[in-house]
């Protein structure tokens, strides 16, 4: 299971599988809606949903490209993989956020997994 909490009503930062996504974190989203107050995103788009859409690709290229980055989410997928409750940390929840995508993505790559290792055994 995968839970993307909001920090400010739950607090899991004492579970080993607890992974903070809000900025300035490796796993942060540094695109923001945020237009009327100073953030610690690098780049200002015109809406939330327009924000999480870029860390789809932006956590693509930095999981091809970033070391520390790929590193984390394979921490991440091989605790997940193995049924444990993975935390992701943020102050968004439960509005639509970029920990959202990391839970689709590690949740799409266990699935490519189960149905490649299905394909070796037949």
């Amino acid at each position: 299971m995968i839970v993307v909490y909001n920090r400010n009503t739950e607090n899991h930062s004492d579970d080993i599988n607890n992974y903070p996504i809000y900025r300035p974190n490796i796993l942060s989203n540094p695109y923001t809606h945020i237009k009327d107050r100073k953030t610690l995103a690098s780049y200002v788009v015109e809406s939330r949903e327009k924000a999480i859409e870029a860390y789809d690709r932006y956590f693509d290229i930095m999981y091809g490209g970033n070391k520390e980055f790929k590193a984390t989410v394979d921490e991440i997928y091989e605790k997940y993989k193995k049924g444990e409750t993975i935390y992701l940390e943020c102050y968004c929840a439960p509005l639509p956020c970029h920990g959202n995508i990391i839970e689709k993505k590690l949740k799409k790559r266990l699935i490519k997994e189960l149905i490649a290792n299905k394909k070796c055994t037949q």
